[in-house]
């Protein structure tokens, strides 16, 4: 009986120890509380799939959604500018000029009259930004802002269509992902396990965000290394005809 008795008390005592070392190795327990006074905010607009972003030349609804916010940066992904005869359509200077924003393009290929591509927005002019073309249809693009005065950050963006891309931008992004750098990217739904493999380290962190919209074909993620965190995001439809508006929390640790 007492035989019994110690190896029920054996066991016990092994199960707390498993569920403690457990714990103890779980990112999310190790993290601090959250400071929002060192988090930024990003809003990503898209439609996570291979269309244009806007279909007509309104853009009220994302503009007025970006003078109420509180964003550091914003991005309009598949913002396309289209090239005519009479004028220039570029979705994204007609929001900053009425938003009071800086605009940025990021060029990933060129279809016809139409430089296919996205948008970033910020708060600021900047004396430097870096663009790499990866291959056709896909860009490393980095741009400095900030999180608050005291707080420097470099916004990056990227595009993934296939793995040939994701093998060829994997590269550069560890070349160029430092500890100040927040990259917020699309890849097809078909290749986030390659895009996780690729940055499985633990100097890194990845967050997929996962849109609630049936149709999405790609998926948004977050790279950062550790010295970022995800904190919250939640998406909202902007107007009826499936844009998307992803308002991203991510904290400097």
């Amino acid at each position: 009986m007492r035989q019994k008795r110690s190896s029920l008390l054996f066991l016990a005592l092994s199960l707390t120890m498993y569920i403690s070392c457990n714990k103890s190795n779980d990112p999310a327990e190790q993290l601090p509380e959250w400071n929002k006074n060192r988090t930024i905010t990003i809003q990503f607009y898209s439609r996570l799939t291979k269309e244009s972003l806007f279909k007509t030349a309104d853009y009220s609804q994302a503009m007025n959604q970006i003078r109420s916010g509180n964003q550091q940066v914003a991005v309009f992904h598949r913002a396309d500018v289209i090239y005519e005869t009479a004028v220039t359509v570029n979705p994204t200077v007609s929001v900053a000029s009425e938003a009071g924003k800086v605009p940025f393009f990021v060029c990933n290929r060129y279809s016809g009259n139409r430089a296919e591509g996205s948008g970033i927005l910020i708060g600021h002019t900047v004396a430097r930004m870096e663009a790499i073309p990866v291959s056709t249809g896909c860009t490393w693009f980095l741009v400095p802002t900030r999180v608050n005065t005291a707080i420097a950050m470099n916004f990056a963006t990227i595009s993934f269509e296939n793995e040939s891309q994701m093998t060829s931008g994997a590269e550069i992004i560890r070349k160029n992902l430092t500890d100040e750098t927040v990259l917020v990217g699309v890849v097809d739904k078909t290749h986030k396990d390659k895009l996780t493999s690729e940055f499985a380290a633990k100097s890194y962190r990845v967050s997929l965000i996962e849109s609630t919209n049936s149709q999405a074909s790609q998926s948004l993620f977050v790279l950062t290394t550790q010295k970022w965190v995800v904190r919250e995001h939640t998406e909202t439809p902007i107007g009826t005809d499936g844009i998307l508006s992803f308002n991203l929390q991510i904290e400097a640790l």
